[in-house]
């Protein structure tokens, strides 16, 4: 017996670790700067958000509320509240941004 759901999830859940970035995260264009909780960011790309384009649009302007990291993937999440209202995570990494003030 099989469940459709649980294999799209499973499936969702492989491709996104076995996912290669297709963005390099541009941190204020200078290397090893490091975003910070507190940091105004503009966001330039998001990639496999359902956010992206609905509620969030290239330029979105926001503040870092927090960093979490996903141990199991070895990936962190830089959380924004955006100033449109939306709160979410961008995938270091993997979705562009870029500091505006530090």
């Amino acid at each position: 017996m099989t469940f459709p759901s649980l294999d799209i999830e499973l499936s969702v859940f492989f491709v996104a670790i076995n996912a290669k970035p297709r963005f390099k995260t541009t941190l204020g264009g200078r290397k090893n700067n490091m975003v910070k909780v507190g940091n105004r960011i503009k966001v330039l790309h998001m990639v496999n958000d359902p956010s992206w384009e609905k509620t969030i649009h290239k330029g979105d302007l926001g503040t870092v509320t927090r960093i979490s990291t996903i141990e199991l993937l070895n990936q962190t999440q830089i959380w924004v509240q955006f100033d449109n209202g939306s709160h979410l995570a961008l995938l270091d990494g993997v979705d562009q941004y870029e500091i505006i003030e530090n």
